[in-house]
């Protein structure tokens, strides 16, 4: 079952990208997405090999030092892994998640692209999720913005 559900979720991609990628076709921008997609495709089989299901996967851009944030409604009695891919330029991609009175709850602002927190949700509300790409990888142009994916898989 989760061999399927891989299958079908590249398939997904792998369309988004075709059709994305004609409409950028010879542009910087067309490596930079199939980049992004190829690291989606391996952090959501990530996300299944700790018997986590997908409940969201959020993908969009990020300038240096920028804060994205997102909400989710998040269940009780469900630990949740968030995990985030920086693409092609950044460095070191950190995300936090806050309850919703604003409290920090977890973390991870480890020094690379590939951050991951688990969270323990023990009441149902609706949470707030941060990425920032905190740096930037030294040749990348400082003023751009690069493709990331926050994916919150449950169980």
């Amino acid at each position: 079952m989760k061999r399927a559900i891989i299958i079908l979720i590249v398939i997904g991609f792998l369309s988004f990208s075709y059709d994305g990628i004609n409409r950028l076709r010879g542009s910087d921008e067309e490596e930079k997405l199939r980049d992004i997609l190829a690291r989606t495709v391996a952090l959501t089989a990530t996300v299944y090999a700790h018997d986590y299901r997908i409940a969201h996967m959020e993908v969009d851009r990020l300038e240096r030092k920028e804060h994205y944030r997102f909400q989710r409604k998040l269940y009780s009695s469900n630990v949740y892994k968030i995990i985030g891919v920086g693409g092609q330029g950044i460095k070191d991609l950190d995300i936090k998640i806050y309850d919703s009175n604003g409290n920090l709850l977890a973390k991870d602002t480890s020094e690379d692209n590939f951050p991951e927190i688990t969270v323990d949700i023990n009441e149902t509300d609706v949470y707030t999720i941060e990425a920032i790409a905190f740096e930037l990888e030294d040749d990348a142009d400082q003023d751009a913005e690069y493709f990331f994916v926050v994916t919150i898989g449950f169980k």
